[in-house]
């Protein structure tokens, strides 16, 4: 079993890294605690999804994820909210922004994390805090792949 990061934005013309060697290597050490023989050739995705915390301020951890047998392939997304410049001094501007409805059915789709952005001096350590905060929690609750759940045990 494998895992690995894989990311996405749905901002425009940001100045930010949108890869983070240090949450890989976070995961890799995460994950170690898993038997890789567990479930052979599965490969699970994390999808980290960077949006604007103008419509949204939380963390969101998909609950059920996509889960492709065929391909032995298991997709999980984490949204990563950015703050605006309105909202803190290191957030981006306003016009990097897209119109993100809010669905009413949001907490039946994702665990919705709190996570203070205001506690960062950059937008660079944020988001690598924050990245890392989402995987101990992805991993403290736990997913689930051919009937076998993946989660922490302490």
């Amino acid at each position: 079993m494998k895992f690995k990061i894989v990311y996405s934005s749905q901002l425009m013309n940001t100045d930010f890294n949108i890869e983070n060697p240090k949450a890989e290597a976070y995961l890799t050490k995460k994950t170690k605690f898993i038997d890789n023989d567990l479930l052979g050739n599965w490969v699970v995705f994390i999808n980290v999804i960077y949006s604007s915390a103008s419509y949204l301020s939380s963390i969101l951890i998909s609950k059920k994820g996509i889960t492709y047998t065929k391909d032995l392939e298991k997709y999980i997304s984490i949204d990563i909210p950015i703050p605006t410049k309105e909202q803190i001094v290191w957030g981006i501007d306003k016009k990097c922004t897209s119109y993100q409805p809010i669905y009413k059915d949001i907490e039946k789709h994702n665990y919705i994390i709190n996570f203070d952005y205001s506690k960062f001096d950059n937008i660079q350590d944020y988001i690598e805090a924050a990245i890392i905060f989402a995987l101990d929690n992805l991993f403290k609750i736990g997913f689930t792949i051919k009937g076998t759940k993946i989660k922490e045990h302490w």
